[in-house]
């Protein structure tokens, strides 16, 4: 996926995945240069990596 395709199935605005992609919090694969790709698989596990359990009894 590119970065506009990216930011939409994070729900996330495309800035925001290319200040992540920077900052190397979200998995990414660089084919050239400035050229950047997403992994649906990757994203989707690194989504899942980031799920916050409630506490029990509150």
């Amino acid at each position: 996926m590119n970065a506009a395709q990216a930011a939409s199935f994070l729900g996330i605005e495309q800035k925001t995945v290319r200040k992540f992609t920077s900052a190397r919090r979200i998995p990414f694969i660089r084919i050239s240069g400035r050229c950047v790709r997403y992994d649906r698989a990757a994203l989707a596990d690194w989504l899942l990596s980031r799920t916050v359990k409630p506490i029990n009894g509150k």
